[in-house]
Protein backbone atom coordinates (compact mmCIF):
# COMPACT_ATOMS: atom_id res chain seq x y z
CA UNK A 1 0.00 0.00 0.00
CA UNK A 2 1.22 3.55 -1.11
CA UNK A 3 3.26 4.97 2.12
CA UNK A 4 3.87 1.79 3.62
CA UNK A 5 7.18 0.84 4.75
CA UNK A 6 9.13 -1.29 2.25
CA UNK A 7 8.81 -5.44 3.23
CA UNK A 8 11.40 -7.72 2.99
CA UNK A 9 10.98 -10.40 0.72
CA UNK A 10 8.23 -9.12 -0.89
CA UNK A 11 7.61 -10.36 -4.77
CA UNK A 12 8.24 -8.71 -7.63
CA UNK A 13 10.70 -8.02 -10.33
CA UNK A 14 13.19 -5.42 -8.60
CA UNK A 15 14.98 -7.90 -6.04
CA UNK A 16 12.07 -8.80 -3.68
CA UNK A 17 10.67 -5.49 -3.82
CA UNK A 18 7.31 -4.67 -6.11
CA UNK A 19 7.58 -2.68 -8.89
CA UNK A 20 7.05 1.41 -7.52
CA UNK A 21 8.67 4.25 -6.66
CA UNK A 22 10.15 4.74 -3.36
CA UNK A 23 11.77 7.31 -1.09
CA UNK A 24 13.84 7.44 1.99
CA UNK A 25 13.76 10.52 4.15
CA UNK A 26 16.35 11.28 7.10
CA UNK A 27 17.49 7.75 7.50
CA UNK A 28 13.77 6.43 8.08
CA UNK A 29 11.78 3.82 6.67
CA UNK A 30 12.16 2.98 2.49
CA UNK A 31 8.14 3.78 1.90
CA UNK A 32 6.41 3.12 -1.33
CA UNK A 33 5.18 6.42 -2.44
CA UNK A 34 3.49 5.82 -6.41
CA UNK A 35 3.16 1.46 -7.96
CA UNK A 36 4.38 2.51 -11.33
CA UNK A 37 7.60 4.33 -11.78
CA UNK A 38 5.67 7.63 -13.58
CA UNK A 39 6.96 9.28 -16.36
CA UNK A 40 9.48 11.97 -15.17
CA UNK A 41 9.80 15.15 -17.45
CA UNK A 42 13.74 16.31 -17.91
CA UNK A 43 12.28 19.82 -18.44
CA UNK A 44 11.67 21.63 -15.07
CA UNK A 45 9.20 23.49 -15.94
CA UNK A 46 7.01 20.94 -16.31
CA UNK A 47 7.02 19.66 -12.78
CA UNK A 48 7.41 22.32 -10.54
CA UNK A 49 5.18 24.50 -8.84
CA UNK A 50 5.23 27.99 -10.78
CA UNK A 51 3.31 30.13 -8.13
CA UNK A 52 6.60 31.13 -5.81
CA UNK A 53 5.04 33.98 -3.42
CA UNK A 54 1.32 35.43 -2.86
CA UNK A 55 2.00 39.06 -1.47
CA UNK A 56 -0.99 41.16 -1.19
CA UNK A 57 0.24 44.91 -2.49
CA UNK A 58 -1.85 46.06 0.30
CA UNK A 59 0.58 44.45 2.59
CA UNK A 60 3.64 46.32 1.28
CA UNK A 61 4.81 49.13 3.07
CA UNK A 62 8.23 49.77 1.02
CA UNK A 63 9.99 49.05 -1.36
CA UNK A 64 13.73 49.83 -2.41
CA UNK A 65 15.25 49.30 -5.55
CA UNK A 66 18.98 49.35 -6.16
CA UNK A 67 20.97 48.95 -9.71
CA UNK A 68 23.77 50.22 -11.19
CA UNK A 69 21.96 53.95 -11.61
CA UNK A 70 21.20 54.45 -7.67
CA UNK A 71 18.89 53.20 -4.92
CA UNK A 72 15.16 54.51 -5.05
CA UNK A 73 13.19 54.02 -1.78
CA UNK A 74 9.28 54.19 -2.20
CA UNK A 75 6.75 54.22 0.94
CA UNK A 76 3.84 53.51 0.97
CA UNK A 77 1.70 55.54 3.84
CA UNK A 78 -1.33 53.99 2.84
CA UNK A 79 -2.96 51.60 -0.46
CA UNK A 80 -2.87 53.38 -3.24
CA UNK A 81 -0.56 56.55 -2.05
CA UNK A 82 3.34 56.53 -3.10
CA UNK A 83 6.03 58.82 -1.76
CA UNK A 84 9.35 58.87 -2.99
CA UNK A 85 12.29 60.66 -1.45
CA UNK A 86 14.30 63.27 -2.95
CA UNK A 87 11.49 64.56 -5.22
CA UNK A 88 11.96 68.27 -6.55
CA UNK A 89 8.83 70.35 -6.51
CA UNK A 90 7.87 69.79 -9.72
CA UNK A 91 8.08 65.88 -9.83
CA UNK A 92 5.38 63.32 -8.91
CA UNK A 93 5.10 59.91 -8.15
CA UNK A 94 3.15 57.45 -11.30
CA UNK A 95 0.75 56.23 -8.99
CA UNK A 96 0.30 53.11 -11.99
CA UNK A 97 4.05 52.20 -12.31
CA UNK A 98 4.59 52.72 -8.47
CA UNK A 99 1.95 50.16 -8.22
CA UNK A 100 3.29 47.56 -10.44
CA UNK A 101 6.06 47.49 -8.33
CA UNK A 102 4.44 47.20 -4.89
CA UNK A 103 2.10 44.31 -6.71
CA UNK A 104 5.11 42.46 -8.43
CA UNK A 105 5.11 39.46 -5.93
CA UNK A 106 0.98 39.24 -5.65
CA UNK A 107 1.61 36.13 -8.60
CA UNK A 108 5.09 36.16 -8.67
CA UNK A 109 6.23 32.64 -10.56
CA UNK A 110 8.92 30.83 -12.14
CA UNK A 111 9.94 29.62 -15.13
CA UNK A 112 12.58 27.59 -14.58
CA UNK A 113 14.91 26.47 -11.61
CA UNK A 114 19.06 27.19 -12.70
CA UNK A 115 21.26 24.66 -11.15
CA UNK A 116 22.68 25.74 -7.65
CA UNK A 117 26.17 24.65 -8.32
CA UNK A 118 26.43 27.55 -11.41
CA UNK A 119 28.61 30.22 -10.26
CA UNK A 120 27.70 34.14 -9.32
CA UNK A 121 29.60 35.55 -12.43
CA UNK A 122 27.90 32.94 -14.73
CA UNK A 123 24.39 34.31 -13.73
CA UNK A 124 25.49 37.56 -13.51
CA UNK A 125 24.96 38.02 -9.53
CA UNK A 126 28.43 39.79 -9.15
CA UNK A 127 26.68 42.88 -9.24
CA UNK A 128 22.79 42.20 -9.20
CA UNK A 129 19.99 44.77 -8.99
CA UNK A 130 18.24 44.22 -5.82
CA UNK A 131 14.65 45.47 -4.61
CA UNK A 132 13.89 44.92 -1.12
CA UNK A 133 9.69 44.63 -0.10
CA UNK A 134 8.96 45.57 3.02
CA UNK A 135 5.72 44.85 4.31
CA UNK A 136 3.82 46.03 7.56
CA UNK A 137 3.28 42.64 9.15
CA UNK A 138 7.30 42.03 9.08
CA UNK A 139 7.91 40.64 6.28
CA UNK A 140 10.80 41.25 4.32
CA UNK A 141 11.20 39.67 1.11
CA UNK A 142 14.32 40.56 -0.93
CA UNK A 143 15.29 39.72 -5.03
CA UNK A 144 18.30 39.89 -6.23
CA UNK A 145 18.75 39.91 -10.20
CA UNK A 146 21.65 38.61 -12.61
CA UNK A 147 22.45 40.29 -15.32
CA UNK A 148 22.30 36.77 -17.56
CA UNK A 149 19.00 36.43 -19.25
CA UNK A 150 19.54 32.90 -21.09
CA UNK A 151 16.64 31.31 -19.32
CA UNK A 152 13.40 31.30 -20.64
CA UNK A 153 13.73 34.93 -22.03
CA UNK A 154 13.97 36.22 -18.82
CA UNK A 155 16.65 36.82 -15.42
CA UNK A 156 17.51 34.40 -12.56
CA UNK A 157 16.81 35.69 -9.27
CA UNK A 158 17.70 34.81 -6.04
CA UNK A 159 15.12 35.63 -3.49
CA UNK A 160 15.31 35.85 1.00
CA UNK A 161 12.95 36.13 3.08
CA UNK A 162 12.87 37.61 6.58
CA UNK A 163 11.13 39.08 9.28
CA UNK A 164 12.12 42.38 11.24
CA UNK A 165 8.86 43.14 13.52
CA UNK A 166 7.49 46.07 12.81
CA UNK A 167 8.29 49.25 15.03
Amino acid sequence: DIGSARVTGAEGPFGGMPEGQYVRANGGPVVLVARSLAYFPRNSGDWIQKEVLSVPASDVASVSITTTQGTYALSVPQPGRYELKDLTANQQVDAEQAGRITRALERLQTAAIVDPARGDKELGFEKPDRTVWRTVPGAVYTAQLGTSAEYAGGRVARFTVNYEPPP
